[in-house]
């Protein structure tokens, strides 16, 4: 117990802290703004499973029937797990080659002395700036420019363009 062991805070004895109505009051609000909106961001979610289980081919909620019918029919998709493997390939690899390129960048910037350094630190931010939309469309006209026409090594470069400067930035 601090306060027996005589230690002073402005020169007063340390007591148990006490919290005022106001305070009270304050924390209470600020639990309810956050648990509201932890429900707003969450309901379209909530919304969309429940949704999902209906036996209707349009969507009604609440379900006329209670229904795995549009889980049953990811089985019979053709090329759906081929392109999640697909994705989650270009998420690891790119995530991969965005950090330790991230990493090595963000030292160089913050520890070196160099012509050009923010510039570069410039650059690397330039994406964040734009929406990703834009940086996609303007990605793929500049890979077919330049004859890069293999889909995969495209979307690799594309995601590493987008990560990379999430990676600098949190470093930096």
């Amino acid at each position: 117990d601090l306060g027996r062991a005589g230690v002073k805070l402005a020169g007063q004895p340390a007591g148990p802290a006490t919290m005022t109505g106001t305070d009270r009051l304050a924390l209470s609000l600020s639990w309810i703004v956050a648990l509201g909106c932890v429900v707003f961001l969450m309901l379209p979610i909530v919304i969309t499973l429940a949704a999902s289980f209906t036996s209707s081919p349009v969507y009604t909620l609440p379900p006329p029937e209670w229904s795995l019918r549009w889980y049953q029919s990811l089985e019979r998709r053709s090329g759906l797990w081929e392109a999640v493997a697909l994705s989650l390939n270009l998420a690891v690899v790119s995530t991969m080659i965005s950090l330790i390129l991230g990493t090595l960048a963000a030292i160089a910037v913050a520890r070196g002395r160099f012509h050009g350094r923010e510039a570069i630190a410039t650059f690397t931010v330039s994406p964040l700036m734009m929406p990703g939309l834009v940086v996609g469309v303007a990605l793929l006209q500049f890979f077919r420019e330049i004859g890069l026409r293999d889909a995969y090594w495209s979307l690799l470069l594309g995601h590493i363009v987008i990560t990379l400067p999430f990676v600098m930035r949190t470093l930096l």
